[in-house]
């Protein structure tokens, strides 16, 4: 996990004492991070950077794009099954990375 962390995915979904088993809660904290790691990657995928490049720009993680992250775990913490998502959509597409076009060239034209 890039910028997510345990305690704050815990914090996010109000996960708190759900297991006495140490075994048990560490399996659980296993598949808390692989949600997380997912969700990470989803919205680095979503919005054409990296945590490199996210960091580079703003000097930080924008609260969007954390908000969108934690979305997005929860989201696989609970339903464990991928999905369109408007909220998430809308959420990160200030920070999607913008494509040039040149639309000077006749093959480009000719598409118009």
């Amino acid at each position: 996990m890039d910028f997510l962390t345990l305690d704050l995915i815990k914090t996010h979904c109000r996960i708190e004492g759900y297991s006495e088993d140490p075994d048990e809660q560490r399996k659980i904290d296993e598949t808390i991070k692989k949600c997380a790691n997912l969700a990470e990657g989803i919205v680095y995928e979503h919005i054409g950077k990296d945590y490199s490049a996210i960091i580079k720009e703003y000097g930080e993680i924008p609260t969007r794009i954390m908000q969108a992250a934690l979305m997005a775990t929860a989201d696989m913490m609970l339903e464990r099954d991928p999905k369109e998502n408007y909220t998430l959509n809308m959420i990160l597409k200030p920070y999607k990375k913008k494509e040039k076009r040149n639309y000077g060239k006749t093959e480009d034209r000719a598409r118009l």
